[in-house]
């Protein structure tokens, strides 16, 4: 009796009822030899989890546009470099670099140098010891043409001469002091001050001097930017042709920011003859403060008319090496990444060279999931 029941047990665990049923996947890959691309197969339910959503790929005119690097640029003939008019020292204060200034402006003070001669502070001695004796006669002169003018045996007019001459000595005593004095507090310097103003409304580019520094006449003082930007672009012969007259220009910074209206113009003319290109210059607006060497984004639209592939921006991924790719819908919840080639943004469009043909589905949303499932996240 034990055997029989046993051998029921043994029966009902091997029978197919107790077998679970296998589950069917979410989501498959299947290899292909494409560029060693995978096929992903989705379920429904899976589709629906990941909020997949699809959009084609449209072909049509668009506006023959063209994306360089431009340079922000002080206007040409408009670095100014403050000299130093004659040698002297720098007093007062300094304004710092990148400071704004307006036309007219004290920038700084230069006291100039007195000429340098040989034993000058013994001269200026010699001078005064020289002034002193020619006070002393005139005191003695002027006393004396006093007592004879009062005795009424000399001139009044002597007397008013020998009063000139007492006041000039004693003038030429006081500058005699004077100079000795200065050359004993400061030696060298003059007796007045140059204010150093600014010629124009500009940024202090550079300061190269310091307060209580000696400079010689000619020395570079300070370096003004003046007021207003240019950008500068550098086209090829070909591109400098088709986009000359171009209906709008704009430029962007790198990174985020917001596209600024250029307007063209003629600057010098220069060139790179080693590498063919034409330098090309536009004018920034008045309240655009951007710095000079700053590197942005020109982008030049022209008249010109060119029909373009285009698809959703959030449908393009990058790869680690700047590649860019989309995941096209091959058939109902199968999905195969293919490479695209950009050539600019567009709003929210991405505009392409090279890529699906129009009328093909992809991926609009959840393309960063797909490419994570391809690549082995969440397996």
């Amino acid at each position: 009796m034990t055997r029989c029941f046993v051998c029921l047990l043994m029966t009902a665990a091997c029978s197919p009822s107790a077998t679970p049923a296998p589950s069917t996947p979410a989501a498959k890959l299947e290899r292909t030899t494409l560029e060693g691309l995978t096929t992903i197969t989705l379920s429904e339910e899976a589709e629906r989890a990941l909020g997949l959503s699809v959009a084609p790929v449209e072909f049509g005119p668009r506006p023959a546009q063209l994306f360089v690097g431009g340079e922000v640029m002080v206007p040409a003939g408009r670095e100014l470099v403050l000299a130093a008019p004659v040698g002297g020292r720098i007093a007062g204060t300094l304004l710092p670099p990148g400071a704004v200034v307006k036309s007219g402006q004290v920038l700084l003070t230069l006291v100039p140098l007195a000429t340098v001669d040989r034993d000058v502070r013994a001269r200026a001695q010699r001078d005064l010891d020289v002034a002193s004796s020619d006070l002393q006669l005139a005191e003695a002169r002027l006393k004396r043409a006093e007592s004879m003018m009062n005795d009424r045996s000399g001139s009044v007019r002597a007397f008013e001469e020998a009063r000139a001459q007492q006041q000039v000595a004693q003038a030429s005593v006081a500058s005699a002091q004077s100079r000795l004095n200065t050359l004993a507090s400061g030696a060298l310097d003059a007796d007045v001050s140059l204010a150093l103003r600014s010629p124009t409304d500009g940024v202090l580019r550079a300061v190269r001097v310091a307060v209580g520094q000696s400079v010689p006449a000619g020395a570079p003082l300070v370096e003004i930017a003046s007021a207003g930007r240019w950008i500068r672009t550098a086209l090829s012969s070909g591109d400098a042709v088709r986009t000359a007259g171009a209906s709008q220009v704009f430029a962007q910074r790198l990174g985020k920011g917001e596209r600024v209206a250029l307007q063209a113009l003629d600057g010098p003319p220069s060139s790179d003859p080693v590498r063919g290109t034409v330098d090309v210059f536009y004018a920034l607006p008045s309240e655009v403060a951007w710095s000079p060497g700053e590197r942005v984004v020109v982008q030049v639209e022209t008249d010109a008319v060119e029909s373009r592939l285009s698809v959703p921006f959030s449908s393009v991924l990058r790869d680690a090496e700047g590649g860019a790719w989309v995941f096209v819908r091959t058939a109902p919840h199968r999905f195969r990444r293919q490479r695209v080639e950009v050539l600019r943004r567009e709003g929210e469009l991405m505009v392409l060279a090279r890529g699906p043909a129009a009328g093909a589905e992809v991926v609009a949303a959840g393309a960063t999931e797909l490419w994570g499932f391809e690549l082995g996240a969440d397996r």
